[in-house]
């Protein structure tokens, strides 16, 4: 099941141990993208995965999560038209990881800031040679399911991605 495309913001908080005012979520297909560097409340996700279940559930709207030590309400909108949250990256990791993907031709067809917009999204992580990346037969399709979802929201910013 596909829920719709829907920005979710914190409106107001109350001793959350997790999330802060102004944080917001994404959810796009089956993915929850998460407001950047913060951990899944697997509270919220099951919250916001029975608030999709609501019959007649409105375009736009207010709920509650149920709660653990603290408590947040939350504001739902059916938009296309997000924007990815600002990087929390260092001016020399950008230039970094921008130099990097730009060795791969998928990257080079790219236009504008459209692969700045791929670096927020990147982690930056060094493996020492001969250290293993990728194992054969590995559960490398969450991985990739995650990143084809992140690919078809960050197609839905408005910017045309290639072919």
């Amino acid at each position: 099941m596909n829920f719709p495309d829907t920005i979710i913001d914190i409106t107001e908080e109350n001793n959350c141990p997790m999330y802060k005012l102004g944080d917001e979520f994404n959810v796009c297909g089956t993915a929850l993208l998460m407001p950047p560097d913060k951990a899944v409340c697997l509270i919220l996700v099951k919250d916001i995965t029975d608030l999709f279940g609501t019959p007649g559930l409105g375009s736009k709207g207010q709920f509650r999560c149920s709660g653990c030590t603290g408590r947040v309400r939350l504001e739902y909108r059916r938009d296309l038209s997000f924007t990815l949250p600002p990087p929390r990256k260092s001016d020399a990791e950008l230039a970094t990881i921008t130099g990097l993907l730009n060795r791969f031709e998928f990257f080079r067809s790219l236009e504008g800031d459209q692969v700045g917009e791929v670096v927020r999204l990147v982690r930056l992580k060094k493996y020492d040679a001969g250290e293993m990346i990728i194992r054969r037969g590995s559960m490398a399709g969450t991985s990739t399911s995650s990143l084809r979802e992140r690919w078809r929201c960050w197609g839905m910013t408005g910017s045309a991605l290639p072919s």
